[in-house]
């Protein structure tokens, strides 16, 4: 498939308006995600993805591979993270990572259709097959995160807006929420080199794709990364 070339800047209208036509889906709303007498999650249209394409360099090893207790039993992280999103019900289930022959969970592998683009193609491919109105991203190293907290973040979205974290001064933008139409703009960034997540946020949230929710302090430890063998469990 190829792609309109994106315009420069934080405001490509021209390439928007191409999301404008007919949609694959109705339009939902999101919120609110609640527990039903059957005891099930309220089921938003919203499709989930596990990012675990890094390098894992200063870890020294496959961060998906760590094992970690999960009840009774122990199971890589990468399994504990997607039976947290496999319980938020998504319409669709990604993994963006290497290739894996056993314990996804169902998901759909996704491959980075750009290369050299770091976390930002993890996220833009996703975004590029996803069939629901919103996505929701979470890393495989932030290890602590629990469904609670996700559900919330669920439950803050709107039609065609996403919503992501805000820890101090800066973004959480690997466990957010994105919005269909940010793919164009994620397309345009990757295009221009310019490949820091806390820019492409503040890009959708000028464009109001996105909002920002400001996390608790007792929210804060579900949102640490496990980045170097210290971190394992903390």
């Amino acid at each position: 498939m190829v792609w309109p070339s994106p315009l420069g800047g934080c405001r490509p209208e021209s390439i928007l308006a191409n999301l404008n036509g007919p949609r694959r889906r109705a339009a939902s709303y999101c919120s609110p995600v609640h527990s039903n007498p059957t005891g099930g999650w309220f089921r938003g249209n919203f499709s989930a993805a596990l990012l675990a394409g890094g390098r894992s360099i200063r870890m020294g090893r496959d961060k998906a591979e760590i094992a970690v207790r999960w009840g009774d039993e122990t199971v890589p992280l990468r399994v504990r993270q997607l039976r947290i999103l496999e319980s938020l019900e998504p319409e669709e289930l990604f993994y963006s990572g290497p290739m894996r022959v056993n314990d996804l969970r169902g998901a759909k592998i996704i491959v980075d259709q750009w290369s050299d683009a770091g976390p930002l193609s993890g996220i833009a491919s996703c975004l590029r097959e996803m069939t629901s109105d919103l996505l929701l991203c979470l890393a495989v190293d932030v290890a602590r995160i629990e469904t609670p907290i996700l559900l919330k973040l669920l439950g803050k979205c709107r039609a065609g807006q996403g919503i992501v974290p805000r820890l101090g001064k800066h973004y959480e933008p690997l466990v957010a929420v994105y919005p269909r139409k940010s793919l164009y703009l994620a397309i345009g960034q990757i295009t221009e080199g310019r490949l820091r997540l806390q820019d492409f946020i503040r890009c959708l949230l000028r464009e109001h794709l996105i909002a920002e929710y400001s996390v608790l302090d007792e929210e804060l430890p579900l949102f640490a990364n496990w980045n170097r063998p210290s971190d394992i469990g903390r």
